[in-house]
């Protein structure tokens, strides 16, 4: 028992020291966990910095699209506005070119209408001519048939002989008065 108090007295420490093991078994593997903790760290560290790297490139590829899409948008409007413009002026070319046509048309129908009041003029100016030669014509007749009409009542040829010839002389003039206004329409 002795030996036993001996160790009490000392203390139940046995050698070597489990203490002093488990302090340099725990301080071990804190070290290993610590290096494996840090080389996650860094690895996550490099992706993060990689994808902030990566969004950094995006964003100024956005910004870049942003800052250029203004100028093409003002382009598109540009030649849209050209395009319109060109339309705008091809009608009125082309209304510049009817009204000149239409000007032209109508010159050409003035100058036709005034040929035919000519010709027309000039048809009246005959069939006049021709009517009063007609007349000329029948007054000669006329005289003509006055000049029977007193030989045949000098001739005392009767009355009833006389009134045929007369009713025949206005019968032919009525006839060829006819005949002369049929012709003038």
């Amino acid at each position: 028992m002795a030996h036993d108090n001996q160790l009490q007295a000392m203390g139940s420490v046995p050698v070597p020291d489990p203490t002093v093991l488990t302090t340099q078994l725990l301080l071990r593997e804190i070290a290993a966990l610590r290096e494996l903790l840090e080389t996650k760290v860094n690895c996550l560290s490099e992706i993060v910095d990689e994808r902030f790297g990566g969004m950094d490139k995006a964003i100024k590829l956005l910004q870049d699209i942003n800052d250029r899409q203004p100028g093409e948008v003002d382009t598109k409007i540009e030649n849209q506005r050209k395009l319109h413009q060109e339309k705008f002026d091809g009608i009125e070319k082309r209304f510049e070119d009817q009204k000149e046509a239409l000007g032209t048309a109508l010159q050409a129908a003035k100058e036709a209408v005034s040929e035919q009041n000519k010709s027309s003029s000039a048809a009246i100016q005959k069939s006049e001519t021709s009517t009063e030669k007609q007349i000329g014509g029948l007054d000669s007749k006329i005289t003509y048939i006055k000049e029977r009409v007193d030989n045949i009542e000098g001739k005392s040829e009767g009355r009833g002989s006389l009134w045929a010839y007369i009713t025949t002389g206005i019968a032919v003039l009525v006839g060829v008065l006819g005949a002369i206004f049929g012709m003038s329409r």
